[in-house]
């Protein structure tokens, strides 16, 4: 009698304690793009999950021309988003205190859409999720495949390559297919 009374103890604990558990918090709204990979809807800052977007000043080469890919990249999330109020689903929070989230226009991830449209890379040091679609616009040389490019997730600070890249100079050779 006593194992059954603490069998259901324990039953109805796990239980209890599943239904109490911490669902992913959602926000909605309608967005301001930030550059990117980063948005706010209203007083709460978002990371895109899983993305590395070009800085916002960011210089990329395409047929040994300088383009604005940092521009170019905040400009497709704003298309891609047009207006419409998007929801987030919170993956975790970053040393910034910003949320980090898989955003979606109706059924559009838009992680998935802008390394897709290559301007955008997969961010494999914190997620696997969008390396189809990388290799996807890596083949086709859609955005910044189409040419020469310093990968996002370097930091200017330490790293010359990218300190020049971003100026225009010396830009680092797009990753072989």
């Amino acid at each position: 009698m006593r194992k059954a009374l603490i069998l259901a103890l324990l039953v109805a604990t796990a239980a209890t304690s599943s239904l109490c558990a911490k669902q992913p918090e959602t926000v909605s709204g309608i967005a301001k793009v930030v550059d990117g990979d980063s948005l706010e809807i209203g007083a709460v800052r978002i990371r895109l999950f899983g993305i590395d977007a070009p800085e916002g000043r960011q210089l990329c080469t395409r047929d040994s021309a300088s383009w604005s890919c940092g521009t170019a990249a905040a400009d497709k999330l704003r298309a891609l988003i047009g207006g419409n109020s998007i929801d987030c689903v919170q993956r975790d929070v970053d040393q910034y205190k910003r949320v980090v989230a898989i955003c979606k226009n109706g059924a559009t991830d838009l992680g998935a859409a802008m390394v897709k449209a290559g301007l955008a890379l997969a961010y494999r040091q914190y997620s696997t999720d969008y390396v189809d679609e990388e290799d996807d616009a890596h083949r086709a040389r859609r955005g910044m495949w189409a040419g020469e490019f310093t990968a996002p997730r370097l930091p200017a600070c330490r790293h010359p390559q990218r300190r020049r890249a971003r100026q225009g100079r010396n830009p680092i050779r797009r990753p072989a297919a």
